[in-house]
Parts: structure tokens; C-alpha cells; sequence
């Protein structure tokens, strides 16, 4: 049987239980409130409920955990502290790459498209004056080399 300071009564178990959901749903707003870029960290989310456990412990018979727990409470505040910061890092990295992808994108798209419409210039500077069936010749033949670029390119990647 444990001893009287060791141990937590139903009401003790239940009020920590009430205020550590209460951590959590002042956590979730925290975080709904911050942009759609600025996602919370999960170690951010442990540092909060962390310090609602530290002020929950203050004033209650502490169990011996409890103890190395407030014992250590600068040390593991801190480390939890440099994790969110590195977790940030993270989504800022994830956040810069993803958006290097899309400019990427962008720029072969408008690459492609500019090199499109230059082909559309000199198809009608170079077939003017010309009859329909010698235009007609003139865009095949255009069409089977801009397919054989199109190959080449797909190879080369």
C-alpha cells in the first residue's frame, strides 16, 4: 500500500485529468489562431501542457515523479523550448522548398508557353504568302519536328 504522500485521491486524479484537457483545448486555440503557415510545433504543444502540469502540481502533496519533475522543470522547459525552435526550422524549410517546386513550375510553364507562342509568330511569318496545302505541308512538318524535340527532352530527364 502507498504511502499518504505518495498518493493521489480520486478528486486530486480527476482535477489533473480536467486541467490538463483544459491545456490542451487552450493549446488547439493557440493554434487555430495562428495563420494556416504558422502551424504549432508538437513540441510547443508539449511545452504548454508541460507548464499546466507544473502550475497543476503547485499547492498538492507530490508524489516522488512529481518531485524529479519540478526538480528539472528549467532543464526539461528548455529542452522542450530548443525542439520547437528546430521544429519550426523544419517548417520554414518545408515551407521555402515547397515553394522553390511551384516557382520551378511556373517557370517551365511560362518557358513552355512563351516558346509556343514564339512558334506561332514564326509559323505565320514563314507561311505567309503561302498557298493552304503548302501551309499545311509546312505545319506537318513542324508538328513532327516539335514532337521529336518534345522526345529528345523527355529522354534527357
Amino acid at each position: 500500500h502507498k504511502s499518504p504522500a505518495y498518493h493521489n485521491d480520486e478528486a486530486s486524479r480527476l482535477l489533473l485529468q480536467y486541467s490538463q484537457q483544459q491545456a490542451q483545448v487552450e493549446g488547439q486555440i493557440a493554434a487555430a489562431k495562428l495563420s494556416t503557415t504558422e502551424k504549432m510545433t508538437e513540441a510547443h504543444k508539449q511545452l504548454l501542457a508541460f507548464q499546466q502540469r507544473i502550475t497543476d502540481l503547485s499547492g498538492k502533496k507530490l508524489t516522488a515523479e512529481e518531485k524529479s519533475v519540478l526538480a528539472h522543470k528549467d532543464e526539461i522547459e528548455q529542452a522542450l523550448q530548443k525542439l520547437d525552435i528546430s521544429q519550426q526550422d523544419l517548417q520554414h524549410q518545408n515551407a521555402l522548398n515547397e515553394l522553390k517546386k511551384k516557382t520551378l513550375t511556373l517557370t517551365s510553364q511560362l518557358t513552355e508557353e512563351e516558346s509556343r507562342v514564339r512558334q506561332q509568330h514564326a509559323m505565320a511569318l514563314a507561311t505567309m504568302g503561302m498557298g493552304d496545302q503548302q501551309r499545311g505541308r509546312y505545319d506537318e512538318r513542324l508538328k513532327i519536328q516539335q514532337q521529336y524535340q518534345d522526345k529528345l527532352e523527355q529522354l534527357k530527364r
